[in-house]
């Protein structure tokens, strides 16, 4: 958020504080040579004053840890990253160290960045890991009779149970197929753009359900139309 004449407002998340909110000086001068470091998706080395996780901190040096390749020149690489941001900056609020879930956005990103294969699916694996950390990851119980999973529920239930908040057995299988999956071998899984989308509107209301607060991304709408 742009502050005063030349100052930046940023939400950052990091691996030793969590989420902190910092304000720097001076980046909006016409000849700053470091506004672009304080740009969306982009992973810092920073030196903070930490004083007050509840107040503005202030950042006093920062450099690039993480330089991009492809994310910053791919609109579709662009869009990805920035809904998975978007999906994770409405989850996390929590001030306290978490490296293992910032070590898992970081690597998300990273991957992004890295991949010549086809993204399309990545955003749903995304959404399903990050569940996991989240602490409401989906119930792996499928089998017998329970085949359909139950987004309020947070598990498989039988199809008999088929409803608004019910997903269709054909639904339920490509979300645990999904699931189940490494980061790489997702790529390879096709599913028609269509049922892909419903798929992801599906896993909004599953987050809704189970985080107080949340709210559609902002950047849904592009993501979907790409």
């Amino acid at each position: 958020m742009k502050y005063s004449e030349t100052s930046l407002i940023l939400d950052i998340y990091t691996e030793e504080k969590g989420l902190r909110s910092c304000i720097v000086n001076g980046v909006r001068k016409a000849r700053s040579k470091t506004a672009s470091l304080y740009q969306v998706l982009q992973i810092l080395d920073i030196i903070l004053y930490d004083k007050d996780a509840q107040k503005l901190n202030r950042i006093k040096e920062a450099s690039s840890a993480y330089l991009y390749r492809s994310i910053t020149l791919d609109i579709h690489k662009t869009n990805l990253a920035i809904f998975m941001i978007d999906v994770a900056s409405g989850t996390i609020k929590e001030h306290e160290a978490n490296p293992e879930l910032y070590s898992f956005l970081e690597r998300y990103l990273r991957y992004v960045d890295a991949t010549t294969e086809k993204i399309s699916l990545l955003s749903i694996k995304f959404m399903l890991d990050l569940s996991a950390y989240l602490g409401f990851t989906p119930l792996d119980n499928y089998g017998g009779e329970e085949v359909c999973f139950d987004l309020e529920q947070g598990k498989y239930v039988a199809k008999e149970s088929i409803g608004a908040y019910v997903l269709s057995e054909e639904q339920s299988q490509h979300l645990r197929a999904i699931q189940k999956m490494e980061m790489a071998d997702v790529q390879s899984y096709t599913i028609p753009k269509a049922e892909r989308t419903q798929l992801l509107d599906k896993l909004i209301i599953y987050y809704r359900f189970h985080l107080a607060g949340f709210k559609e991304p902002k950047s849904l709408e592009i993501f979907r139309s790409l």
